[in-house]
């Protein structure tokens, strides 16, 4: 297959750059389709990231010649404290013309007038070898890896967890802030205080994550019984879905969330640019 050529002068001024923080009905819709285009051609299962909490938007004219208005490129960013998170996507007949480039210098130009100035962390799909092959040539370098998991509730038939003798936990929780946020506690007998772990809901799922055990309760079952609990727990607030994210190097905590039914949905590798 011949390369694209890079888009013409006349082609960039065609074209419509966009940084918001919201995106309009119409803008999630667009963004939609182009990461299910870039599933579907990479054979790639990385999520549409909807709530971050800045889009960079490339938006052109169909090739199609109807002259409808076709998102090119995006790219979602997630602030941390001194680090923003960066999901990229190209549609495939719009690539290697400079498209995502003229986004990223938007985004470099932003993140340098932010205080402090934060490191950029793109994340991609390791099967995908377009996205592995534009982070090698603008230079990011690979971080670390990083597994999503889910455990689903109507899916228990086909998992037999080992049976455990009754908790000794007690789960306590309270709202946080956001208000979508919940925050647990777990204690043993006397108000010790055993482990934490954290929610935030989006009915009918929740991602999981802040999960700790206090250190001189490690290696006693705890956690496995924690997230059972949890399990038990999700009819009453409205879940039938959990997943969360934990680093490939993590060897205890994959081995605990594949002890209590969860399974991996896909890999992301993160890489610092």
């Amino acid at each position: 297959m011949p390369t694209p050529a890079p888009a013409t002068q006349e082609e960039y001024r065609a074209m419509k750059k966009t940084c918001t923080r919201t995106l309009t009905a119409a803008q999630a819709d667009a963004f939609e389709q182009l990461t299910g285009l870039c599933r579907a051609h990479d054979k790639i299962r990385l999520s549409c990231p909807l709530d971050g909490d800045r889009f960079y938007l490339l938006t052109g004219e169909s090739p199609d010649g109807t002259g409808r208005p076709v998102l090119n490129s995006a790219i979602a960013v997630f602030e941390g404290d001194g680090l923003w998170e960066c999901y990229g996507f190209t549609r495939p007949d719009a690539r290697r013309r400079g498209y995502f480039n003229s986004l990223l210098e938007m985004l470099e130009q932003d993140a340098a007038q932010a205080l402090p100035e934060p490191d950029l962390c793109f994340v991609a799909d390791p099967n995908s070898s377009a996205a592995v092959n534009v982070l090698a040539a603008i230079g990011a370098e690979l971080w670390y890896e990083e597994y999503a998991m889910e455990w689903n509730k109507g899916a228990c038939g086909n998992f037999s967890p080992a049976p455990l003798s009754p908790s000794p936990l007690r789960l306590t929780s309270v709202s946080g802030t956001p208000e979508s946020r919940l925050d647990f506690t777990a204690w043993l007998s006397g108000d010790q205080k055993a482990g934490s772990f954290s929610l935030y809901l989006q009915p009918p799922s929740a991602c999981l994550f802040e999960v700790e055990i206090a250190e001189p309760f490690r290696g006693h079952g705890l956690g496995q019984a924690m997230i059972r609990q949890l399990q038990d727990l999700t009819p009453a607030i409205g879940i039938s879905t959990l997943t969360l994210q934990v680093s490939g190097d993590n060897l205890p905590a994959l081995r605990l969330y594949k002890k209590t039914g969860f399974h991996i949905t896909e890999t992301l590798s993160y890489y610092l640019y």
